[in-house]
């Protein structure tokens, strides 16, 4: 950034997350809070953009909720309530450009969300009803509510590091065991001159690779209507 700022750079977008916060017990969001200070003591002028989890192609957002579906019960790590507005990665890539291309952006923070909140147990009866035909065709096993959870939670970490993909990490567990959702009063992506788009505009898509073609044509007539 230093560099960038000797080498006559004048505009900077750094992408931090929504929720970022020096105080964060995720070290994710701890990691993305001092990387907006360290952007800020040297390219003042930056503007920083806050997406809330990103949702396309090979995400590892949507895709956890799809692949669960394919599992002989569905495992919820995440709180049943817990809210998410998560943003397409379109419409993001569309404010990132807006954002660079207008200088009034400048020195400014931006929340990136979608237009809708989601509970966790929404998403997930969404896969379902895509994947499965039926919110109701797995058992939903709630990790949490097993005695010594915690523990048991890291001995899958634990081993969930040593496999070549995992769904979870542990610190992802804690990131995403919290409410992501744009601050009341932020700048947004409206500022932005973006108007993003809800999920079920590419739920279809998104969990096709975990559903059968005669599932996906019923739940596109569904989500249709």
């Amino acid at each position: 950034m230093q560099s960038a700022r000797q080498a006559g750079v004048d505009r900077l977008i750094h992408v931090s997350a929504l929720g970022a916060s020096l105080k964060s017990d995720s070290e994710f969001l701890r990691a993305k809070a001092c990387g907006e200070e360290a952007v800020r003591e040297f390219f003042p002028t930056a503007t920083i953009l806050r997406p809330a989890p990103i949702f396309g192609a090979d995400d590892r957002f949507l895709n956890r909720f799809g692949y669960f579906t394919t599992t002989p019960y569905y495992p919820m790590f995440e709180p049943e309530n817990g809210l998410v507005q998560p943003i397409s990665a379109f419409d993001f890539a569309t404010a990132v450009m807006n954002a660079l291309e207008d200088p009034s952006t400048a020195g400014k923070t931006y929340e990136l969300a979608g237009p809708k909140v989601y509970t966790r147990g929404e998403l997930r009866d969404m896969a379902l009803q895509i994947c499965r035909g039926s919110k109701t065709e797995r058992r939903i096993f709630h990790v949490s509510n097993l005695p010594f959870s915690s523990q048991l939670l890291k001995l899958y970490f634990k081993w969930a590091s040593l496999t070549r993909n995992p769904s979870y990490t542990e610190d992802e567990w804690v990131y995403l065991n919290r409410d992501l959702v744009q601050t009341p009063g932020a700048l947004n992506i409206s500022n932005l001159r973006v108007k993003p788009e809800p999920i079920e505009k590419h739920a279809i898509f998104l969990f096709r690779p975990y559903a059968n073609a005669r599932l996906v044509r019923l739940s596109a007539d569904g989500l249709s209507h």
